[in-house]
């Protein structure tokens, strides 16, 4: 496979490129902010003669685990290489070969996109959001130029 290839209309995507979503990446690195202040600010404002450091902390303390959930939403990413994709979702990553991609699901009633495989499976793809608009059409196409630039790529593997 060459290392760059480009949709009609964008720029070469050169290897090794990762895409990340923006909204939901954002939402979630916001809210982590958000959530951690909030806690802080708590801690230091709650008075009284029943609230003692222990209080204080406890509840400064309370917003580390809500944030660390949401910082799973920042986390999805879509990295490919010349060898293949990794598909970093929520809880889980994977690693996929160029040869074990058939195609890409656009997903227009969806969330996100998916890889459809060889093994007739799809693998959820949480670094491509519709709610990106016309950045995910974009990764989308950049995706499938890659994808078929494999597919018409000689296999160098016996």
């Amino acid at each position: 496979m060459t290392m760059s290839t480009a949709p009609v209309g964008a720029a070469p995507v050169r290897l090794p490129h990762t895409w990340r979503p923006l909204f939901g990446r954002l939402i979630g690195l916001c809210a982590v902010v958000v959530v951690l202040t909030g806690a802080a600010l708590l801690a230091i404002a709650i008075h009284g003669p029943d609230v003692h450091l222990a209080d204080r902390v406890g509840i400064g303390l309370l917003g580390l685990p809500v944030a660390a959930v949401l910082l799973m939403l920042a986390r999805p990413r879509l990295t490919a290489d010349v060898d293949g994709l990794t598909v970093v979702n929520l809880i889980r990553t994977r690693r996929v070969d160029w040869t074990q991609i058939v195609g890409v699901d656009l997903a227009e009633t969806q969330s996100w996109a998916s890889l459809d495989l060889a093994d007739g499976t799809a693998l959820p793809v949480l670094a491509l959001q519709t709610a990106d608009g016309a950045r995910y059409r974009r990764a989308v196409a950049e995706l499938r130029a890659l994808v078929a630039a494999a597919a018409d790529a000689p296999s160098s593997k016996p």
